[in-house]
């Protein structure tokens, strides 16, 4: 663990845990465009508090180490970027357009941006402490969700929702968060195949099912079956 000290150690996971958590509630609908956008501005300190780390600590070391996490990431990036770019030039599309467009891309580098940081403070525990904080912030949506609409009429859109309805309404319709639930994806892929077997783990793995299944992205679901047909097999091979 990159940081010494298991107070301080503590602290800054706790620091960390929140600012992730206070971004993502920018992602709950009761928020404007406006309100959203400065609330995912929080997560800019963490870079900020890595970056103070590493100048305190000089800790240059884990700096390859954190690269690494963010590699694969990045390369895909850049390949959507010239990919894009590509459709832009052919297509001929307006500024206005190539501008939405280039502000994604931006978030997506802040993200990665993100993921270093956090690789960089915490190393292979920055899994659990960056789901840690996007879960935090989705169950307090969900504690929201249940206010507004009810518990009652709450449950019969769940319902609804796994019985096939086209129309998802009321709390379905709300817990339909497109940037933290894609990330559950990852996170039960992860955690299912490659994480050390603890009851952190298994803890962590059933809420990612959770909050996945509540999201509701059925594309994903191809995804999470092959990672579970690979894990039976690696573990059969293993034993």
């Amino acid at each position: 663990m990159i940081i010494n000290g298991e107070k301080r150690k503590i602290a800054m996971e706790i620091a960390y845990i929140l600012m992730l958590m206070s971004a993502a509630m920018g992602d709950l609908k009761v928020f404007s465009v406006s309100q959203t956008r400065m609330m995912k501005a929080i997560s800019l300190f963490i870079v900020v508090m890595a970056a103070t780390y590493l100048f305190i600590s000089g800790r240059l070391e884990r700096v390859k180490t954190a690269a690494s996490f963010v590699g694969v990431y990045g390369f895909v990036l850049i390949g959507i970027i010239v990919w894009s770019i590509f459709l832009w030039i052919i297509n001929i599309e307006s500024i206005d357009f190539i501008l939405r467009g280039a502000s994604k891309f931006m978030y997506q580098f802040l993200v990665l941006l993100i993921i270093f940081s956090g690789a960089y403070l915490f190393g292979e525990r920055a899994i659990f402490t960056t789901f840690y904080g996007l879960a935090a912030a989705n169950m307090l949506m969900v504690v929201y969700n249940l206010g507004v609409y009810g518990i009652l009429d709450s449950i019969n859109s769940v319902i609804a929702m796994f019985m096939g309805s086209d129309a998802q309404e009321g709390f379905a319709r709300a817990m339909e968060i497109h940037d933290i639930t894609f990330t559950y994806g990852f996170f039960h892929n992860i955690l299912t195949v490659f994480a050390q077997h603890t009851k952190e783990r298994i803890l962590c793995l059933l809420m990612s099912i959770f909050f996945f299944m509540l999201g509701w992205k059925k594309n994903r679901t191809f995804g999470f079956t092959g990672c579970v047909v690979f894990w039976i097999d690696y573990g059969a091979n293993e034993t």
